[in-house]
């Protein structure tokens, strides 16, 4: 029995041992097993915060809520990179996931969409590339991940990725095209024939250009181009994709409509909404005009009259001008500053305006006598859009070949139209069911507010509300 004894109680102490020896481990085990558990569940509730797929690069963009439907909005703000663009205007936006940042012109004339490529070989511009490796997101037109090979006689890679813009609108599947090569594109044809000792025709103007633009057409003006040239004609088609156009595709706006509120000065704020307006941005009441002609693929209206009127000594209004313009077709343009317009009409407004011949401009006025330049007035049918002297000219700086260069010269931004030639002039054809036509640049649509709604094919103006 004694035996019996000292064998339980033998087995009793090395199981109090035993117990002793590993109970505050399993304690402190159990502890951080409870505390690892609550802190997983933890980030599971709040990844969407915490770890969001696309976060918002630009906290100046936001989205804004009208009634019922969401709209999203962006800042334009001039465009300051060297280009040939005087005036033009940029918002940001990203491309691929994770997102790749880019600045880019608003062209409201073009489906294009074309980046810089990180495999960039000749003439490459300055900035940020887009590098198809680094977005797990990206695919080629093919729908593969492969990587694409560029275009023999354009340098463009076609493929698609994620485009986010406006802090958080998305479009999940963009057509875009990167660029590899941005030496003047000739066709090599006709550079190995028997005329290859004189020039050889460029392939169209808008490969030439360096700087990304944001289009917001949604048919491409220039489905074929021919370049002008009898030896031989080029051809070309573009991938017909805007980031507008597949927003709509897409179903990511409550309305297929966008908006744009150009700034004038440092101090203006400038906007593009997609998906509605902001309705304090303007002073009346917008009044909308269908597109005209119908089947255009711009974003133009039909006009009505254009005239000019100015003050005599006595203060009595004297009209210089009257014309009607009914059948014409108004050309909305993004890249350009000037009011475009066919002779007889230009000679008419110069010959109004007095102007003389500069040290580094060809047209100039006199830089003391803005408010007592004519109005001009645009008749966009029963609206009338009136431009006074201080919206019409333009104070430019003298370019370094100038004699006098920084010479700041007073220009009136009106030109005489060019009729289109996909060489030299990026301006897109006429619509040929119009009776004539001319182009509204940054000139006017700096003094309106303009509201594009693809669903009603209509464009609605009003006068911005700011200082001129």
């Amino acid at each position: 029995m004694a035996y019996r004894f000292s064998n339980a109680a033998t087995s009793i102490s090395v199981v109090s041992s035993a117990f002793n020896k590993y109970a505050i481990p399993l304690v402190l085990m159990r502890k951080y097993f409870m505390i690892g558990a609550v802190f997983i569940t933890i980030i599971v509730l709040f990844s969407s915060y915490l770890f969001p797929a696309n976060p918002p690069l630009y906290h100046n963009s936001q989205e804004v809520s009208a009634g019922h439907s969401r709209t999203w909005k962006t800042p334009l703000k001039l465009y300051d990179k060297p280009s040939p663009y005087k005036d033009a205007y940029s918002i940001n936006f990203t491309l691929g996931s994770p997102p790749q940042p880019f600045t880019a012109i608003v062209d409201i004339s073009t489906t294009g969409f074309t980046v810089p490529s990180s495999r960039c070989r000749k003439a490459c511009p300055h900035g940020p590339k887009y590098d198809s490796s680094a977005s797990w997101s990206y695919r080629g037109r093919d729908g593969t991940r492969q990587t694409q090979s560029p275009s023999l006689s354009t340098g463009l890679i076609e493929g698609i990725d994620i485009l986010t813009v406006a802090g958080g609108l998305q479009v999940s599947s963009q057509p875009f095209t990167e660029q590899d090569d941005y030496s003047p594109p000739y066709d090599e044809s006709y550079r190995r024939s028997k005329r290859a000792s004189r020039p050889a025709p460029l392939i169209p103007w808008q490969l030439l250009n360096t700087h990304i633009k944001f289009g917001l057409a949604i048919h491409e003006p220039w489905a074929w181009l021919s370049v002008k040239a009898s030896h031989p004609p080029v051809q070309f088609i573009e991938w017909d994709h805007s980031p507008f156009r597949m927003m709509i595709e897409e179903g990511v706006l409550d309305k297929n409509i966008f908006s744009l509120k150009f700034p004038q000065n440092e101090k203006d704020e400038g906007h593009l909404i997609f998906g509605g307006y902001d309705s304090t941005a303007f002073e009346g009441d917008l009044v909308s005009h269908p597109i005209f002609p119908p089947s255009t693929p711009h974003w133009s209206v039909e006009a009505s009259s254009l005239s000019m009127i100015t003050t005599d000594i006595s203060g009595n209004p004297r009209v210089l001008m009257n014309k009607s313009l009914t059948g014409y077709q108004a050309i909305l343009q993004t890249l350009h500053s000037p009011l475009s317009f066919p002779d007889p009409l230009f000679t008419h407004i110069i010959a109004s305006l007095n102007v003389t011949k500069g040290i580094c401009q060809e047209r100039v006025v006199d830089c003391d006598n803005l408010d007592n330049f004519p109005v001009i007035t645009i008749g966009i049918r029963d609206q009338k859009i009136s431009l006074t002297g201080r919206d019409y000219i333009r104070r430019i700086r003298g370019p370094s070949y100038c004699k006098e260069p920084g010479l700041i010269e007073c220009v009136p931004s009106i030109q005489l139209r060019f009729i289109p030639n996909s060489r030299v002039d990026p301006l897109p054809w006429p619509e040929a069911g119009a009776k004539d036509f001319f182009y509204l640049g940054l000139t006017f649509l700096e003094s309106v507010y303009t509201v594009i709604d693809n669903d009603e094919r209509t464009i609605s103006l009003e006068l911005s509300g700011r200082e001129s």
